[in-house]
C-alpha cells in the first residue's frame, strides 16, 4: 500500500512528483513563447534602419508634424551646414502621399529615391496635384540616419 502525502489528500508521492515535474517542463516551454510573442517592440537603444527613418520622415511630413521631421534632419544633430527648417510652417494635407523607390547605402552616406505627391491648392480652382521625385543624401551619425538638408541644387530625377 502507498503512502499518502503530508498534504493529506490521498494521492500518492509519485502521482505528485509526477505533476509538478510536467508542469515545471511545460512552464520552462512557455514562458518564453508567451512573454517573447508580448514583447514586439525594438530594443532602446538600436539604431532604426535606414529605411525605416526615410519613412519616418516622410509620415511625419504627410502628418505635417513639423517638430518630428525636424528631427530627422542632420541639422538638428550637428548644427553645421545648412539651416533649412520650414518645418514650423508645415501644413497637413500638402504633401499627401510618398513612396520610397531606391535606397543606395555606401558606409555612413546614402542616397534614397523618393517620389512624393503634393496637393497644390489654388483659390477659386481645383486643387492641382504634383508629383516629384528627388535623390536625397542621408548621412549616419552616430549610428543613426539623418536626412541631409537639400541644397539649393538639389537632384530631381
Amino acid at each position: 500500500m502507498e503512502r499518502e502525502t503530508a498534504y493529506g489528500f490521498g494521492q500518492p508521492e509519485r502521482v505528485i512528483r509526477q505533476y509538478v515535474t510536467r508542469s515545471l517542463i511545460l512552464g520552462v516551454f512557455t514562458f518564453p513563447l508567451v512573454f517573447g510573442a508580448c514583447f514586439s517592440g525594438r530594443r532602446g537603444g538600436e539604431p532604426e534602419s535606414l529605411e525605416e527613418r526615410v519613412k519616418a520622415f516622410w509620415q511625419a511630413r504627410v502628418a505635417g508634424d513639423g517638430i518630428k521631421a525636424f528631427s530627422y534632419e542632420a541639422f538638428s544633430k550637428t548644427r553645421q551646414g545648412t539651416h533649412y527648417s520650414p518645418y514650423p510652417r508645415l501644413r497637413p494635407g500638402l504633401i499627401t502621399s510618398y513612396e520610397v523607390k531606391k535606397v543606395i547605402e555606401a558606409g555612413d552616406e546614402a542616397t534614397v529615391t523618393v517620389t512624393v505627391q503634393y496637393t497644390l491648392p489654388i483659390p477659386g480652382r481645383a486643387d492641382h496635384n504634383l508629383s516629384v521625385t528627388s535623390n536625397e543624401a542621408w548621412v549616419r551619425i552616430d549610428g543613426q540616419w539623418y536626412r541631409k538638408a537639400p541644397s539649393a541644387e538639389a537632384e530631381l530625377v
